[in-house]
């Protein structure tokens, strides 16, 4: 029976390992975000990364990105904006794949589809401005299990298309704000969304410590999707899930 690790370092952060070994490290947010630190370890954690990918330019997303670039030499997938300020900053270019909506790229045995997310990304470099369109991944394993990460996103109509035509399998879904109450995507949607993708498990993420967010979340699953599955991971926990 194939099976695949997730670990969750709090905010948008999750690694997968998958069947083989491979590690993807998604939105690492792992020193803290003003000046809260969520992560119970640190970026010595991470002594080998084979990617991560940013959805985002915004300090919660993009996170420690760049140190953990820098200390493993992983690859980093990212939208035009990201990817020119890890270059400007001193990352190999080579180590860089730049992305769009819609591409789907092979890497190390995984597939990896970009999809839209309604949000923005934007980054500063001293007195430029770097601004390019926000990302989603869908992260299909060795053996073909989906798990979806939109990054950040308000709710609109294709997430619904996204479930019928990619079916992932895990849904990794934002349900508050980390720093304080509101959403992009608050718990409901968030459940509709669940709902419209057909998901058999989810995981809630971006959410501030203490929120009640996650837990109406799952009391929504239940209402909307009772046979789905809720996972609420405190920041440091580890999960298999066998399939």
């Amino acid at each position: 029976m194939p099976q695949i690790e997730l670990r969750y370092f709090g905010v948008s952060g999750f690694e997968i390992t998958s069947e083989n070994g491979v590690k993807v490290l998604i939105d690492p947010c792992i020193t803290g975000l003003h000046g809260v630190k969520s992560s119970p370890v640190g970026l010595e954690a991470f002594p080998t990364l084979d990617i991560i990918l940013v959805s985002h330019g915004a300090d919660d997303h993009l996170g420690d990105t760049l140190q953990l670039a820098k200390q493993t030499g992983c690859d980093v997938m990212g939208a035009s904006d990201v990817a020119t300020y890890l270059v400007r900053k001193g990352i190999d270019t080579r180590k860089i794949r730049r992305v769009v909506w819609g591409l789907k790229e092979d890497y190390k045995g995984l597939r990896i589809k970009v999809v839209e997310s309604h949000h923005a990304s934007w980054l500063t470099d001293g007195d430029i401005i770097l601004s390019h369109m926000p990302l989603g991944f869908i992260v299909y394993t060795e053996s073909g299990l989906g798990i979806y990460h939109p990054g950040d996103t308000s709710i609109f109509g294709d997430l619904k298309l996204f479930g019928e035509l990619y079916r992932p399998q895990i849904g990794l879904l934002p349900v508050g704000l980390p720093s304080r109450e509101g959403a992009e995507l608050n718990a409901e949607e968030a459940s509709l969304v669940t709902k419209w993708m057909d998901l058999k498990m989810v995981v809630p993420m971006h959410y501030a410590k203490g929120s009640s967010a996650p837990h109406d979340f799952a009391r929504y699953v239940r209402r909307d999707s009772p046979d789905t599955r809720v996972v609420i991971m405190t920041p440091g926990e580890k999960l298999v899930y066998k399939f």
